[in-house]
């Protein structure tokens, strides 16, 4: 009877979570929190496990998504291989291991690594997590600052992205880019004409000292792209 019982428990939960991945059943706060319920009484279930996975990777929580994966692969490893989830199952580990580990020896350098996953693939709001532990490790890490700042902006955070700019400017007057990019938000996004022609000026002035540090190709896309901004 109790074996019965749980057959059709199985089956009636299986029917569940389908429903729950079908386009326009539900948005992706009513699958987080449905399946997320169904966790609590079934917490090794691989597959609800994976399907919520999916929904966070679908909804761009790419880090919650690589959580529930490397949570499902802890469990049942064979399983995670044989799904969908193969393809990008390396990378979850890979950076689940490191936050681990950055969380372990709050070690800056393996939390940049962590940042740079994200950056690059343009998860920007889990690289600004990891930008800002390492930030609160050692503040005076303008390349760093200067990828949060621009996570920031593309993830329309625009005064927490022109704050950050502003930050690395009491560190480095003389920062091209931070200049560069701060005057470009100030006149786009803020409309402030004045303080970004202030900006672009100042950092014409930078590059031409500096000039030797970038590669001529930069150095000539750079300096057209303030003479266009200047005229």
């Amino acid at each position: 009877m109790k074996l019965l019982f749980l057959v059709i428990f199985c089956i009636s939960l299986q029917a569940n979570v389908n429903i729950v991945c079908k386009a326009g059943i539900m948005d992706n706060n009513g699958a987080k929190k449905y399946i997320t319920n169904l966790l609590k009484k079934e917490p090794k279930n691989i597959e609800c496990i994976l399907k919520l996975a999916s929904v966070y990777l679908k909804s761009g929580d790419i880090l919650k998504g690589y959580s529930q994966l490397v949570k499902a692969y802890n469990i049942n490893p064979k399983a995670v291989k044989k799904s969908k989830f193969n393809t990008i199952l390396n990378s979850a580990l890979e950076v689940i291991t490191l936050q681990h580990r950055a969380k372990k020896s709050q070690d800056k350098e393996l939390w940049n690594a962590f940042a740079d996953n994200f950056f690059d693939m343009g998860a920007y709001k889990d690289a600004i997590y990891g930008y800002n532990k390492s930030l609160k490790i050692e503040k005076n890490q303008p390349k760093i600052a200067l990828k949060l700042a621009l996570s920031y902006q593309k993830s329309n955070q625009v005064y927490n992205a022109v704050s950050t700019l502003r930050e690395i400017l009491k560190f480095e007057e003389d920062n091209f880019f931070a200049n560069f990019y701060l005057a470009k938000i100030l006149r786009y996004e803020l409309r402030d004409e004045i303080e970004s022609h202030e900006l672009f000026l100042r950092a014409k002035t930078i590059l031409e000292v500096k000039k030797d540090e970038f590669s001529k190709s930069d150095y000539i896309d750079l300096k057209l792209a303030i003479k266009n901004e200047l005229e």
